[in-house]
């Protein structure tokens, strides 16, 4: 395999539509696909059955380049809406997904990013693999969520990360329904690099040593919410890692993510021309 310059690690996963269908998600799919569309090149490490995982990749595996670690199952995940809130049942899990399995010229990119979306990627292991990347960064939604035997509801519980691996990242980024479970991290990453709470309509709070500072999204009619804040947390460290600041970045990830929102699916993820073009609109 070829050196990429984006590398994301995390589940691609099976989403169960309401119709017994299933689509591709997950934070590495969406996170790859919009590093690729900045024009980065980019690898994705993965688990799951290759049988499934592939025919529903196809429609985006020439934008990365893709390792499937070999698994009797694919993750699988259902999300149902109720006047409570957002239920999600785990129906499959891929297992653990260790940094040995990292292509050898994947260990040195621009960007290594872990998505976990279900508690696949120790903590303790990965800590000690992330000297190589120039920029170390991470969405820990993975960590956050818990079940029992499958298929099960998922639980979420507070974020507790080794500080190996926190003193390691350059960037973390997490949600605001996040930020009562996962602040604590954010600021441990803060004190030596950077770390956004994203807050939807709201825009995004960029916490440094220095401050926090604010940046607001732009407001775009709204067809899906699916995968923006992957959508925001890629594009934020891809243009980190070309150069610019915190806050500059912040914009054209708000740009990149408002976007997404205007369609379905991963299809709806914008190129750099139209992101500028709204920027400039704006």
């Amino acid at each position: 395999m070829t050196e990429r310059e984006y590398v994301v690690v995390g589940h691609c996963a099976l989403d169960v539509q309401p119709d017994g269908s299933l689509l591709p998600g997950g934070t590495a799919l969406y996170s790859a696909i919009t590093a690729a569309r900045m024009g980065m090149r980019v690898g994705v490490l993965t688990a799951g059955d290759p049988a499934a995982l592939r025919p529903a990749l196809a429609p985006y595996r020439d934008l990365f380049d893709l390792h499937i670690i070999a698994a009797s199952t694919t993750t699988t995940f259902e999300n149902v809406s109720t006047p409570q809130g957002r239920v999600q049942t785990l129906h499959g899990w891929a297992g653990a997904i260790l940094p040995d399995a990292l292509p050898t010229a994947w260990r040195t990119p621009a960007v290594l990013h872990l998505g976990p979306i279900a508690d696949e990627l120790p903590p303790d292991a990965w800590a000690a693999a992330l000297g190589g990347a120039s920029l170390a960064a991470a969405t820990p939604q993975g960590w956050l969520r818990r079940w029992g035997a499958l298929p099960a509801r998922v639980r979420h519980v507070p974020l507790r990360l080794p500080a190996a691996l926190l003193d390691c990242l350059g960037a973390l980024v997490i949600s605001e329904e996040e930020r009562t479970v996962a602040i604590d991290a954010v600021q441990r990453v803060a004190a030596h690099g950077v770390g956004a709470v994203t807050q939807g309509a709201g825009g995004v709070e960029i916490i440094r040593s220095t401050g926090t500072d604010y940046v607001a999204t732009l407001p775009v009619p709204v067809a899906d919410e699916t995968g923006a804040g992957d959508v925001f947390a890629a594009a934020w460290f891809v243009r980190m890692a070309r150069g610019d600041d915190p806050c500059t970045a912040a914009r054209i990830a708000c740009a990149t993510a408002a976007l997404s929102l205007t369609g379905y699916g991963p299809a709806a993820i914008p190129t750099p021309k139209a992101v500028a073009a709204l920027l400039a609109a704006r």
